[in-house]
């Protein structure tokens, strides 16, 4: 008499719960038992956190449940820190002690602020990589503006997220007495990833408004009052925003996922860890061999790769190799302009900040956890609100209105 055994499910585990690892949750069908770890609760939008500081968007429509996101695709979420990784055993250990073992694992942790070893700037400046951050740098900003006093705001770094948030410090604030706007960038341009027209387009779009350049200097000290560059001049700053950069997190090299402190957790071409191939790696925290923009686009793709390549590898079959896809960069500008840049051409134009808000609207109504019926309802609401407030921005502003005509090629 044969007696039939239930088949176990493959046990997958994916630390960090945000683009890549929510990604790889969502890919991973109820044939698997996958614990999704990550130690905050909420899934947050990152590329449109620029908006709270001109406060154009609430927090709330920033954020998701991450439990309520995998528990929505037939999985477990823990929440709690990963405190060291065996990949020999294959088991990691949280903070609270709890042991978590698994057939195969995806490591989705991101990437930590980079201050460069700058006296002052982790303790004075606000950092800029959560709705946290912002929803706090917003508010305080706010409560300057309203003491009646000049305000000095340096932002420190002319990447996307440092002219982003110069575009809303601009939309609320550019038209009110007492401002000024100090943008700080160690290359000889901002957004240097493009061509060299887009600089000229951010500092040309702001020639109007009380924006202050300070390029190819770097900051050697963030005082409570003040910023010291290098270059010998100082800035007053009644708030600094850090914007400078991301590093990997130094446990990738405690975990055995990294040669050393300091470097992102090395792949292959099916991003599997080279050390540990039942290990795959998503997200900013993954080192390729030709280095992708740590964009939340790459990450989603990334994760679905890790989950694809995790199911074929549990057949017997073999994992493919992941091939970025060829999607183009939108940065806004606030009311001034935006900038879709793609590997052919770039354009500018203020209307293009619709686009943005259009990628926004649909990867969360994509995560949005609920059923059909209440991520309608859910998604009507975010329009509604962003719609209404965009609205308002355009029509207080006769001038902002007129340049949405306005789209030109950037070279």
């Amino acid at each position: 008499m044969k007696i039939l055994r239930r088949k176990k499910k493959p046990r997958v585990l994916i630390v960090g719960a945000n683009f890549g690892g929510l990604s790889a949750a969502k890919a991973l069908p109820g044939s698997f038992r996958a614990t999704v770890l990550d130690p905050w609760p909420y899934f947050e939008f990152l590329p449109n956190i620029h908006e709270l500081v001109s406060r154009i968007k609430p927090p709330r429509d920033l954020r998701l449940s991450k439990r309520k996101i995998v528990e929505a695709a037939g999985h477990r979420f823990v929440q709690d820190r990963a405190a060291t990784w065996r990949p020999e055993e294959k088991c990691v250990r949280t903070e609270s002690g709890l042991e978590i073992p698994y057939d195969y694992a995806v490591c989705a942790v991101g990437g930590v602020s980079n201050f460069f070893n700058t006296p002052g700037a982790r303790e004075i400046a606000f950092n800029f990589k959560s709705v946290e951050n912002c929803h706090a740098i917003g508010k305080t900003l706010a409560a300057h503006m309203r003491s009646g006093k000049p305000c000095s705001l340096v932002i420190v770094g002319g990447g996307i997220e440092g002219v982003e948030a110069l575009g809303e410090a601009l939309r609320r604030y550019g038209d009110k007495p007492g401002i000024a706007v100090h943008l700080v960038e160690g290359r000889d341009r901002v957004l240097a990833f493009g061509p060299p027209g887009l600089h000229d387009a951010v500092v040309g779009g702001c020639r109007t408004m009380p924006a202050f350049f300070h390029m190819g200097t770097s900051v050697k000290r963030v005082a409570k009052n003040a910023v010291e560059l290098s270059n010998g001049e100082t800035i007053t700053a009644d708030m600094t925003i850090w914007t400078g950069g991301v590093k990997p997190l130094a446990d990738l090299a405690s975990w055995g996922l990294a040669n050393e402190s300091g470097q992102w957790a090395p792949v292959n071409e099916f991003l599997q860890s080279p050390m540990h191939p039942d290990i795959f790696v998503a997200g900013d925290s993954a080192g390729l061999k030709t280095p992708l923009g740590k964009q939340a686009y790459h990450a989603m793709d990334m994760g679905v790769c890790a989950a694809q390549n995790i199911i074929r590898l549990s057949k017997g079959g073999s994992p493919r190799k992941f091939k970025p896809s060829p999607k183009p960069t939108l940065v806004a500008f606030g009311a001034l302009d935006a900038f879709l840049v793609a590997d052919s051409i770039t354009l500018a134009g203020p209307a293009l900040s619709f686009a943005k808000e259009a990628v926004y609207q649909n990867a969360m109504h994509r995560f949005d956890p609920g059923w059909k019926p209440a991520r309608a309802a859910h998604t009507a609401a975010r329009l509604t609100r962003a719609g209404f407030n965009k609205t308002l921005s355009y029509a207080l502003s006769p001038k902002d209105l007129i340049r949405l005509g306005n789209f030109r090629v950037i070279r």
